[in-house]
């Protein structure tokens, strides 16, 4: 039978490890909602209120490039210092920049715009790389991929329930 050894392998689902990690899988899925939201919602609001193709690109793709910049940094960061210190220091600026955009309106400067969506990416660099740190050390070698799939499936969860906030 195929399945009976992968079956073994598989954690007791039941028991959580003695340090489980279970408020970084559950912030996972808080992130989550923001990001997928905001990346449709933001675009969308940025061509309402009128702005050229150039913009929108730059609107687009400001948090992405930040994030992409920082989270290197931050995962080396959480090597050293209490990576859930830096997760919830990460959370903390993107609840920062989520407040600065409930501002929006029709006379936003486009460059206000694109100071949140920065300020985003760099709270999702802070929290990214750390909580999955988090996480991840949670846990023996043995469930590393259990582990993993946990993070992505929690990330696919928070992005469905903004995708249903979103319509």
């Amino acid at each position: 039978d195929l399945v009976a050894p992968v079956y073994e392998q598989r954690p007791d689902l039941r028991q959580a490890p003695p340090d489980d990690d279970g408020a970084g899988r559950g912030t996972q899925v808080d992130a989550a909602l923001d990001q997928l939201g905001r990346r449709v919602l933001v675009p969308v609001g940025v061509r309402v209120v009128g702005t050229r193709g150039g913009h929108q690109a730059l609107d687009i793709v400001a948090q992405p490039i930040v994030q992409a910049i920082f989270s290197p940094v931050a995962g080396r960061l959480s090597d050293k210092v209490e990576p859930r210190t830096l997760a919830s220091l990460g959370m903390a600026v993107i609840c920062v920049g989520l407040l600065m955009l409930t501002v929006v309106s029709l006379t936003t400067p486009i460059a206000y715009i694109i100071a949140c969506l920065v300020l985003l990416g760099f709270g999702f660099a802070l929290f990214s790389s750390p909580n999955t740190n988090a996480i991840m050390s949670s846990v023996s070698r043995s469930h590393y991929g259990f582990a993993g799939a946990t993070v992505s499936a929690m990330r696919q969860v928070g992005m469905m329930f903004s995708m249903a906030v979103v319509t």
